[in-house]
C-alpha cells in the first residue's frame, strides 16, 4: 500500500508540475494516431509508411517508428508552427545507436532556408538545434558519442538572442546571436515535419530519420532551463529534490571521472545510488563525507551520457540530481 500511495502521489506532483507550465501550441502525444492534442488542432498526415510502437515506458501504440527512407509526418504550413519572436522545441527520441548516423537525420522542424529544427548531423557527428536569425543559422550541439543508446528527451530554445539545447533536462550549449532578433523563414509556405527535414513546400529534403520518435510539443515562447528539466521530468517520473534534503553543490557536472557532493555534516554514513535514465540502478554504495564532501568515482563500468544521482542522508532524508558524465 505504501508503494502505491508513493507512485500516486508522485504522478499527482508530476501531474501539477506539467499543467502549471507554459502551454504548447501543438502538442503530438502519438497516443496511437498523428493528431494534436491541442486546442489549435494541427493534425498530422503520416506519408511512407511510420509505424506506431512502444513508447519509453513501454506503452504500446504511443510512439512512432521511422524507417529512415521516407517515413514522416506532415504537419501542414501553419503559421502557428512559425512564430516570430521566440520558440520551443522539445519531444522525445530513440536510437539504437546514436553514431550510427552518417549523414542528416531530422527530427522535427522546419528549415528551407530558415525557421528552425532539432536534427542529427551524422557527417559532424553532433546533435544540434538550428536557428534562423539575423542572416545566419544559431547552432548549438552535442556530440553524439556522449549519448547512450536508447530514448533521450532533446529539447530547444529561442528567446530572440540565445538558442539553447537541452538533453535530457540539462542545457549542453548555448549559441549567443549577440543581441535580439526575430526568428526569420524564406519559405513560410512550407510544411512542418517530423522524421524529416522540411523543404520549401511540402516535399521533405529526404533527410529521413531511422527510430522512434513521441512526445513531440511545439511552443510560441522560449521555455525556461527549470520548465524543460520539468518536462523531462514528467515524462520519466522521476521528480527532482521533491524531499527534504539540499546536498547542495555537485560539481564538476558534466564529469569525467569524478563528482564532489556537498552535504550537511552528519554522523554516520550517506548511501549513494547511481541510476540510469531509465531507472535501472548502475551502482549503489556507502560512503563518509569528509568535511562536508563526498567524492564519488565514476564506476568503470558507467558510460558517457545522463544519470540520476541518488543521495540518502544518515538520518534518513532522500535527494535526487541529475549528473552527466564526459
Amino acid at each position: 500500500m505504501k508503494k502505491i500511495t508513493l507512485t500516486y502521489v508522485l504522478s499527482l506532483v508530476a501531474a501539477f508540475l506539467v499543467f502549471s507550465q507554459p502551454t504548447p501550441v501543438a502538442y503530438y502525444p502519438f497516443n496511437g494516431n498523428a493528431d494534436d492534442a491541442g486546442s489549435n488542432v494541427i493534425n498530422g498526415t503520416t506519408y511512407g509508411n511510420p509505424t506506431l510502437t512502444t513508447d519509453n515506458s513501454g506503452n504500446s501504440n504511443n510512439a512512432y517508428q521511422f524507417d529512415g527512407v521516407d517515413d514522416y509526418i506532415d504537419l501542414g504550413s501553419s503559421l502557428i508552427l512559425k512564430p516570430n519572436a521566440q520558440v520551443s522545441l522539445a519531444l522525445w527520441a530513440y536510437s539504437s545507436d546514436w553514431t550510427s548516423f552518417s549523414s542528416w537525420a531530422a527530427l522535427a522542424g522546419n528549415t528551407a532556408s530558415g525557421g528552425y529544427e532539432l536534427i542529427v548531423h551524422g557527417g559532424t557527428g553532433v546533435l544540434e538545434l538550428e536557428v534562423k536569425r539575423n542572416d545566419t543559422y544559431g547552432i548549438a550541439e552535442y556530440p553524439l558519442a556522449n549519448i547512450s543508446s536508447g530514448w533521450h528527451h532533446f529539447a530547444m530554445t529561442f528567446d530572440g538572442r540565445y538558442s539553447v539545447l537541452y538533453i535530457d533536462g540539462i542545457a549542453v550549449d548555448t549559441d549567443d546571436a549577440g543581441a535580439n532578433y526575430p526568428i526569420q523563414y524564406s519559405y513560410p509556405g512550407n510544411s512542418t515535419l517530423i522524421g524529416d527535414e522540411a523543404g520549401t513546400g511540402s516535399t521533405p529534403e529526404g533527410d529521413s530519420f531511422t527510430g522512434k520518435i513521441d512526445e513531440v510539443r511545439f511552443y510560441d515562447v522560449a521555455l525556461t532551463a527549470q520548465e524543460v528539466l520539468t518536462l523531462y521530468n514528467s515524462s520519466t517520473g522521476i521528480i527532482e529534490n521533491q524531499t527534504n534534503i539540499n546536498p547542495g553543490r555537485v560539481y564538476p557536472n558534466p564529469a569525467s571521472d569524478k563528482l564532489n557532493i556537498d552535504v550537511p555534516e552528519q554522523s554516520g554514513a550517506y548511501k549513494v545510488c547511481l541510476n540510469d535514465i531509465t531507472g535501472k540502478i548502475i551502482c549503489k554504495k556507502t560512503v563518509k563525507i569528509n568535511h562536508g564532501v563526498i567524492i564519488f568515482n565514476r564506476p568503470v563500468q558507467v558510460d558517457a551520457g545522463f544519470y540520476m544521482l541518488t543521495i540518502e542522508s544518515p538520518s534518513g532524508e532522500i535527494s535526487s540530481q541529475k549528473v552527466v558524465f564526459n
